[in-house]
């Protein structure tokens, strides 16, 4: 720590995870600069107190709003995540696309890519690619998409395939009841 009062420190990439350790210590440095790349840690260092005093006194630089990120990299993540569930789920997954459902958690850039090209990849047809995602704007796209919506509180569906591309908890424990067998 001594060390860090004296010297300019970049940090990349786990920022709000440094910030939530500098909050316990007595040392801070002078000349701290801060990238973060991960939407999660970006919209919780938005949301906890504790950080409102760190994002008043050093620059952060949010690369996960960022075009590039969106436009660049999420269509590489959603293109890995198709060919890992082509790969491994592929082979054992017989869907019957009348019946079987698949959920979306999240339909942000890297969601709405796996909900409209991954998915029915797999053999699920678009109106049987529900999606969730508490945030309205999003939901509204994902209808407009031809997705239906995921309601857990008037849901009677049973998914055969889940995805989650939410960065965060977005399906309890409790929710298992929605899975159907072997999914």
């Amino acid at each position: 720590s001594a060390l860090l009062a004296h010297r300019r420190l970049l940090v990349i990439d786990d920022g709000a995870y440094f910030l939530e350790g500098l909050s316990r210590s007595n040392t801070v440095p002078p000349r701290l600069s801060i990238v973060e790349q991960s939407q999660t840690a970006v919209k919780r260092l938005r949301a906890e107190s504790l950080f409102s005093d760190y994002l008043q006194q050093f620059p952060i630089v949010n690369v996960a709003e960022s075009e590039p990120k969106k436009v660049l990299e999420s269509p590489m993540i959603a293109r890995a995540i198709g060919d890992a569930l082509h790969e491994a789920v592929a082979p054992r997954l017989q869907v019957r696309t009348a019946t079987d459902h698949c959920l979306v958690l999240g339909y942000g850039s890297i969601g709405a890519l796996v909900a409209s090209s991954v998915a029915p990849r797999l053999g699920f047809t678009l109106d049987k690619i529900h999606v969730y995602d508490p945030d309205r704007t999003r939901q509204g796209a994902a209808i407009a998409n031809g997705h239906p919506v995921w309601d857990r509180d008037r849901s009677s569906n049973m998914f055969h395939l889940l995805v989650g591309c939410s960065g965060e908890s977005s399906f309890g424990l409790g929710d298992h009841v929605y899975l159907a067998d072997g999914a």
